[in-house]
Formats: C-alpha cells, sequence, structure tokens
C-alpha cells in the first residue's frame, strides 16, 4: 500500500472511529461494565462471544452444540445468531483481557470501521480514477456503516447482523474475479474466502449473498448478449464457469465442517425455513425506506416505525443519499447511457423490490382497499420464496444492507457530477461537509442503549461454588424467535452464566423445534415457573416428587429470583412454593434479587 493510500485509510479509520464513538454513545465510557444494546437479544449474543471461548479453550467441546442453557438438553447452536466470524474477533481480546464485555465491545466498534473500509474500498474501485474519487468513497463507507438499519440492529445486539463489511469485500473481488483475468483464480480464491466468512457468521445474509452474486452474473451475461454473437456468449459463459466453480468449490469445502452438522440436524427435524405468511409478517414496510425510524433524535417529529418493531422495521435510506442517487440517475439518463446497463441500478431496483416480501406493505398495512373490496398486492417474492435456501429466510427486511451498498455506489456517482460541474475546491468542501453533516443529522441516533452486565451479588457464593450442579434463574423463559415459552427473552439473566459457568435453563436460540421446548413444560414447579399467573397444580405442590425432579433430573442447587424483572408478569407463589416446597434457604436478598440454595 503506497503512502498516499496508506494516509487515506488511516484518516479515514479515525474518521470512522469517531463517528462509531459518537453513534454508540455512552458506550464509550461503560466498555468494561456495560453491553451494548438493550436487555433482549443483547446479552445473549455476547454470551455467544464467550460461549465460543469457554467451549473451545475450557470445555474442549464443539461450540456448535450446548447443554449449558436449555439445561440438561443438548441443543443445536447452527441455526441460530452465532456470528462466529464477529466472536472469532473476540477471541484474543478474551485471552489478554479476561473480560467478555470489553472484548465485544471494542470488536463493535470495530466492526464499524471495518465496514466503513469495506464500502471505501468497494467505491474507489467502482469510481476508479474520477475526480474527488476518495471524498466520495469515504462518504460511500460512512452511509453504508452508519445506517439506519444497522444501527438498529445494533440496539438488539445482533452481532451477525451487524457485520456487514464482508458484503463489500466479497462484491469487489467478484467483480475483480470477473474483470481481471490475470488474477482470476487468485480473486476466485479470495471471493469463496469471503463467502465462507459469510456463512460462519450469518445464514441469512449468506443466502442474500447467493442472491446478489446470481444478479451480477445474469448483468454480465445480458452485458455479453447485448455487444455480441451467441458464439461469443457461449464463450463468456464458459469463461465465467471456471472462476464461478473455484468460487463455490472453496466455499463449500472451507464450510465442511458446519454444512456436514446442519445435514445431520435436518435429521432431527430442524430446519431454518420460513413459511410464507411468516416472512409476510417480517417484510419490509414500503413508507419506511423514506422515513427514519423512531430512533432518530433529530427527525422523530416525522419518524414513521412499521409494526415489525423498531429493530426489525428500520430501513431507512436516508433522503441525502436517496438524492445524491436520483442526481445520479437524471445525470445518467441525459448522457443517454441509460440505453447500457448499470449493474448498481439493476442490483438495487431488484433487491429493493424483493425486500418488500411477499406482499406490499405501505403504513402497516399489505390489504389494499377497493371497491370495497380487500385484497394484497403480490410481489415477486412470493416466486423466489420457491426457490431452496435463499427463498427460506425469515426477514426480507435484512436485505438492506445489498440495497445500501449499490444505493451509496449510485449515490457517489451523483457527487462525482456535482463536484466536477462546480469545479471550484472551496465549494467542493462546503458541499462535502453539508452532505456529510445531512447524513449525520438523518442517521444519528440518542442516546445508544446499553445494559449493564456485572454480575450481581447474589451470584457470589454461586460462583464460588466448584461442585457440579446446574442454576435456575427466575424468571423462567425460552424463545427460538419462532416459539415462545415463558416471560423472554431477558438476554442478561442469560448471560450471568458467563461468571458461574454452570448450567442453565433459561435461554434463547433461534430455530429449536418444538420438542426442545415441550420438554419443560411437562415438569413439575418448572410449569408453574413458566406462567406464575396461573395457579400451581398438585405436581407443582407434591414435594417429594419436585425435590426429586430438581435433584436428580435437573440437578438445580442454586435458584435466583431476579424480582426487578418481574415488571410485566405477577412472580405469583414462586418465592413460597421454592421455600415450602423446594425446603430452599434464602442465603442472599437485596430486595431486588434474592438467592435460595436447595
Amino acid at each position: 500500500m503506497r503512502g498516499k493510500t496508506l494516509k487515506l485509510y488511516l484518516t479515514a479509520g479515525l474518521f470512522y472511529f469517531s463517528l462509531a464513538v459518537l453513534f454508540t454513545y455512552p458506550l464509550i465510557l461503560r466498555l468494561t461494565t456495560h453491553g451494548f444494546g438493550v436487555d433482549e437479544d443483547s446479552p445473549y449474543h455476547l454470551w455467544h462471544n464467550w460461549w465460543l471461548y469457554f467451549s473451545l479453550f475450557v470445555q474442549h467441546t464443539n461450540p456448535l452444540y450446548t447443554n449449558y442453557i436449555f439445561s440438561p438438553q443438548t441443543i443445536p447452536l447452527l441455526y441460530d445468531a452465532n456470528a462466529f466470524v464477529f466472536a472469532a474477533l473476540t477471541l484474543p481480546l478474551q485471552f489478554i483481557t479476561k473480560n467478555v464485555v470489553l472484548s465485544s465491545n471494542l470488536i463493535f466498534l470495530l466492526s464499524f470501521i471495518l465496514s466503513g473500509l469495506s464500502m471505501m474500498t468497494l467505491a474507489r474501485f467502482v469510481l476508479k480514477e474520477k475526480p474527488f474519487a476518495n471524498l466520495v468513497a469515504v462518504f460511500s463507507g460512512f452511509a453504508f456503516s452508519f445506517s439506519p438499519y444497522v444501527l438498529a440492529q445494533a440496539t438488539d445486539g445482533h452481532t451477525n447482523l451487524i457485520t456487514v463489511w464482508i458484503i463489500p469485500l466479497y462484491t469487489l473481488f467478484l467483480l475483480k474475479t470477473l474483470k481481471e483475468e490475470n488474477r482470476q483464480t487468485r480473486n476466485a480464491v479470495i471471493t469463496g474466502v469471503l463467502a465462507t466468512l459469510q456463512l460462519y457468521n450469518d445464514l441469512t445474509y449468506t443466502s442474500f449473498l447467493i442472491l446478489e452474486t446470481g444478479i451480477i452474473l445474469v448483468f454480465y451475461l445480458l452485458r455479453k448478449a447485448g455487444e455480441a454473437d451467441l458464439k461469443k456468449i457461449a464463450g463468456a459463459l464458459l469463461r465465467m464457469a471456471k472462476p464461478v466453480l473455484t468460487i463455490g468449490l472453496t466455499a463449500v469445502f472451507l464450510s465442511l465442517p458446519i454444512l456436514i452438522e446442519l445435514v445431520k440436524i435436518q435429521k432431527l427435524g430442524i430446519r431454518a425455513g420460513s413459511p410464507l405468511w411468516v416472512q409476510n409478517e417480517w417484510a419490509a414496510d414500503l413508507a419506511a425506506f423514506f422515513l427514519p425510524s423512531g430512533l432518530s433524535t433529530f427527525f422523530r417529529s416525522v419518524s414513521y416505525t412499521s409494526p415489525r418493531g423498531m429493530v426489525e422495521g428500520t430501513v431507512f435510506l436516508g433522503w441525502t443519499v436517496l438524492a445524491l442517487a436520483i442526481l445520479s440517475v437524471i445525470f445518467y439518463h441525459k448522457e443517454k447511457s441509460f440505453r447500457k446497463p448499470n449493474l448498481w441500478h439493476l442490483m438495487f431496483i431488484s433487491l429493493f423490490i424483493l425486500s418488500l416480501g411477499p406482499f406490499l406493505h405501505l403504513f402497516g398495512q399489505f390489504r389494499i382497499s377497493l371497491f370495497n373490496f380487500n385484497f394484497p398486492i403480490p410481489l415477486p417474492w412470493i416466486l423466489l420464496h420457491k426457490v431452496p435456501l435463499i427463498g427460506e429466510v425469515q426477514e426480507t427486511t435484512r436485505l438492506n444492507p445489498f440495497l445500501m451498498m449499490p444505493l451509496t455506489l449510485i449515490a457517489g456517482s451523483g457527487m462525482v457530477r456535482i463536484f466536477s460541474l462546480v469545479n471550484n475546491r472551496k465549494v467542493v468542501v462546503i458541499l462535502y461537509a453539508i452532505f456529510i453533516i445531512a447524513l449525520g443529522l438523518e442517521f444519528f441516533p440518542a442516546p445508544f442503549p446499553t445494559t449493564r452486565l456485572m454480575a450481581p451479588k447474589a451470584y457470589a457464593e454461586i460462583t464460588a461454588d466448584r461442585s457440579d450442579f446446574a442454576v435456575l434463574s427466575l424468571p423462567l423463559g425460552f424463545n427460538s424467535g419462532q416459539v415462545a415459552l415463558g416471560p423472554s427473552p431477558i438476554g442478561s439473566l442469560q448471560f450471568y452464566q458467563v461468571y458461574y459457568k454452570k448450567p442453565s435453563f433459561r435461554g434463547t436460540v433461534a430455530r429449536l423445534p418444538a420438542w426442545a421446548f415441550d420438554y419443560y413444560r411437562k415438569l413439575p414447579l418448572i410449569k408453574y415457573f413458566l406462567n406464575p399467573a396461573s395457579a400451581p397444580d398438585d405436581q407443582d405442590t407434591d414435594s417429594a416428587l419436585v425435590r426429586k425432579t430438581f435433584s436428580d433430573k435437573l440437578h438445580i442447587k442454586y435458584i435466583v429470583v431476579h424480582r426487578d424483572k418481574y415488571k410485566n408478569f405477577p412472580l405469583g407463589e414462586s418465592e413460597k412454593l421454592i421455600v415450602e416446597v423446594l425446603l430452599g434457604n434464602k442465603i442472599f436478598d437485596d430486595g431486588t434479587i434474592a438467592t435460595y440454595r436447595l
């Protein structure tokens, strides 16, 4: 890397780091004590970072399975939001600091830098030697890395979904593979490696990566069809086959450890596919693309949050980016370049339509009223739904990074044309500053939520106890994203396991089958803890039966009652039953949390 290029990347990296600190404030002040995001999914994503370290280096077991949550069952984590790439980046820091919270927070901030630099690199490749290309590329990195979608996913700690830096790099090397024949094999192998990283980090994005690849390959074939005869098209297809095969073989070979396990759990009835009606529930709302969500700081008065919620419903593209993209299309049209197909236009339009899901949603409604009839407007996703793997994903909203990538490149092209027309360096600097500030105001969320994850004193004796046992934390709940049992999710109650390091029961794991939940519905007293609004039945009050179940089957030695978490549901007779039925001995009580030893 030459001196000027190195300086550019260092400057841009510092810029993105500053933005990361600003956009996630006050996290920078709480790096060792608080996790990023709210106390829902966020702590359990940090739990995954710890589990990878603990299973590999302490237990020496396969991290794709665990009996430390959903105990005493052993459950697969393959379809869960493991984010193995994100988690792997925390491993050296966990080894040095012995603090998974600090390690996760540092990689979280780093992910914004990597995403910005990754997008910037792709933009520089696309813009090549055009004037002001570096400035525009930095803007593209900002718009992509700090998009409202990414920031919304960050508020719920979705480490798998905020790791978007793989997407532009994969696109870059795929384009290099197709364009640079002298380095084709090397670029194809790198592309395959990046596809593998995406597979290990998130299966949904992997499906979309395959979809993106198909669009790019079709584009190149269509372009050849427009300028050559059939023999040349066939030759181009044959030349394309070798690098594409190299990419696929590289990815499959490197992904074998996880692919083999995925095949195994299929036999257990565990599948990631979602039915069409579920995909319709999670489809993007058309209005949400053009209006900021409730996370917006400066434009909350004109915000709109779709029924999908603040996290999955946030897909705002940004007015500044959209305006620059529209100008770019106008310039493109004036030059009559529209006769020549444009990859980024094709990619954005295709993926935008697909992200809308199987039926059009507008302001929370997907049935249009006309002449006293209510009917849905079907969209192309209905056809894509039939395609294995790609059409099986649950949330089409998660196509958003794949939309932002081409959109920021289109907007960047518009910015280049504006700067070229101005042809005055001072005016260019002023305009650039306006674009940056405008984008920042549109995207800025404040304050960014954090969750305190220090171990409560209620776990002190449990942590010091070296014997073999399991811990039951109340309120009790289980969640798979599709099935919920009991009050769930409360991620911090799962996260506290990183301190006491014993099997526990509460857990959030994506795409588990019904049998994993049915197990607990039949256990005496456990079934009451899952629904303390009901009255305990005869089994729940049978002391001999309950004590035998808790001791012999569940191996529970300690019960921790988090009274402060019983806000939207009653505590009921839980503590009374712990004392009278289980003969629990209270060893800690600070008014909000109580610990019982059995």
